[in-house]
Parts: C-alpha cells; sequence; structure tokens
C-alpha cells in the first residue's frame, strides 16, 4: 500500500460540519429557491380535503372491513409451539403483577402462567391452581375486551366453553374487581 492509501478515510467532523455552531440565516436566494419549490402545493387542509380524510379513515373500521379482515386472519391456525415462543418473553401486565401480589399475600395457591407455561386449546390463562387443579384465572382491563364493539360476556362465554372442554373451571377479574377483599371472597375457601 502507498502512503496515500493509508491515510485515514474518515475526517473528524466531516460529516456533521455544524456541530455545535450555529448556522446563520439562509442567503435570500436560497429561500427564494426553496419558496418555489414549494409553490402550487397545498399544505392546508380546505374543510372538503379534511371531509375526504374522515372518510378514509372510517373506512377502514367499517363493519364489512373488519369482517373481510378477520375472515382472511381466521383461516390460519397456529401451532401450539408458535404461540408458546411468541409468548416467551411476555412479561406480566401491571394488572396481573397487582393480581400476583395480592395471592402471594393471601397465600392462595395459584401461580402466574401468562408466559406460555401452560396452554389450553391453544390458549394461555394467567394463572392457574398450583396444586393440581384445573382451575384457571384470567385478569382483563375491560376497555380492551370492548374494543370494536366486542363483548366481555362473548369472550368469557368462549373461554369457558374452551377451556371447559378440557374440564377447568374459570374466574374473572376485571380491573375494578382485583382487590384483595373482592378476591379473598371469590377464591379463599373455595379452591384451597
Amino acid at each position: 500500500m502507498g502512503q496515500n492509501e493509508k491515510q485515514n478515510k474518515y475526517i473528524h467532523g466531516h460529516n456533521r460540519p455544524w456541530l455545535g455552531r450555529k448556522r446563520g440565516p439562509l442567503p435570500k436566494s436560497v429561500r427564494e429557491k426553496m419558496s418555489k419549490a414549494h409553490l402550487g402545493k397545498k399544505y392546508n387542509m380546505t374543510e372538503a380535503g379534511r371531509e375526504v380524510c374522515r372518510k378514509n379513515i372510517r373506512k377502514a373500521h367499517t363493519p364489512e372491513v373488519v369482517a373481510k379482515m378477520k375472515k382472511t386472519l381466521t383461516g390460519r391456525k397456529l401451532t401450539r409451539e408458535h404461540v408458546r415462543n411468541s409468548m416467551r418473553r411476555r412479561t406480566p401486565s401491571s394488572l396481573e403483577e397487582k393480581m400476583e401480589g395480592i395471592i402471594n399475600e393471601l397465600n392462595l395457591p395459584y401461580k402466574f402462567t401468562g408466559n406460555g407455561a401452560v396452554m389450553v386449546d391453544n390458549l394461555n390463562p394467567d394463572f392457574v391452581h398450583s396444586g393440581g387443579k384445573k382451575i384457571a384465572i384470567e385478569v382483563y382491563a375491560r376497555i380492551y375486551k370492548q374494543i370494536d364493539g366486542r363483548s366481555i360476556e362473548a369472550w368469557k362465554k368462549n373461554r369457558r366453553l374452551r377451556f371447559g372442554e378440557y374440564g377447568w373451571k374459570m374466574f374473572f377479574f376485571d380491573e375494578t374487581q382485583v382487590k384483595t377483599d373482592h378476591v379473598k371472597q371469590v377464591l379463599g375457601g373455595s379452591t384451597n
């Protein structure tokens, strides 16, 4: 290699010449050139333009579009291993942590399994009975179960039906019910 080839190709500060310095005002010729480049482009939205945007945004959430999307997505059945692997790194939500704290405080025989540790019919319960009984607990925030007009009762019915096929008993707690007194009243005497 020659002497010129050994030179450092990177010059410190070369890629960011204005680093640490304030740039002065742009010359008038440059400002005019930038102004001309933006002529004819409409950036301020008219009321008609806003209405078109609103319609297009709503269009994506119409029941027909949602039904079509669900139809295309429901054809694919994920394997048990795929679901478990996708949940492997899942940490407990704040609601699940609160429930776990109450379970530990009351010395109830339940453990957190929301990370894919237990799978029943490709579904993963949040907590299961650690003594071998087929009892599962689901904690949920109501707002997330009611997105797009879905029903909490339909979700619960589906979970009970699918877990029930394998002999599991289900308990559900929403964010308002994850309290020591309520959990003790529901789980305290029946599962120990």
